[in-house]
C-alpha cells in the first residue's frame, strides 16, 4: 500500500556490517485516514475500494533489507516482507496476507 489515505507507525533498526553491507528490519502498521475512501498504491491507483467495511486498520508488514555498496557507484539490495491483512482488507477483496521479495540494483554516475 502507498501513502494515500494512510496513517502509519513505522519503527526500523539498521546495522552496518563488514564489507560495505547494511541490514535493516522494520515493521509498519497502517490505518486508513478516511473511512470513506479505499487503499491506494504508491502511484495513486485504487487497490482496495471502500466496499462494505467500516474498519480503519489496514494491516501490518514486517520486513528485512540487505544492501551491499559494491563501490561508490554501484549497489545491490534484497528485500523481503509479508503483509498481514487487517480488518479492512479481510472484509474487502482480496482479503488475504501477501508475501513479497525484491532484488534491486543501482548505479550512480
Amino acid at each position: 500500500p502507498g501513502p494515500i489515505n494512510f496513517m502509519d507507525v513505522h519503527p526500523q533498526v539498521e546495522t552496518t556490517l563488514p564489507h560495505n553491507v547494511t541490514a535493516s528490519a522494520d515493521w509498519i502498521f497502517q490505518w486508513r485516514e478516511s473511512l470513506h475512501d479505499g487503499v491506494y498504491s504508491v502511484p495513486g491507483f485504487l487497490i482496495v475500494p471502500t466496499g462494505k467495511s467500516n474498519a480503519r486498520f489496514v494491516g501490518h508488514r514486517p520486513g528485512t533489507e540487505v544492501r551491499w555498496q559494491a563501490n561508490r557507484h554501484l549497489w545491490f539490495q534484497a528485500d523481503y516482507g509479508i503483509f498481514y491483512a487487517g480488518k479492512f482488507v479481510k472484509e474487502s477483496q482480496p482479503g488475504r496476507n501477501l508475501n513479497y521479495w525484491a532484488l534491486w540494483t543501482g548505479y550512480k554516475f
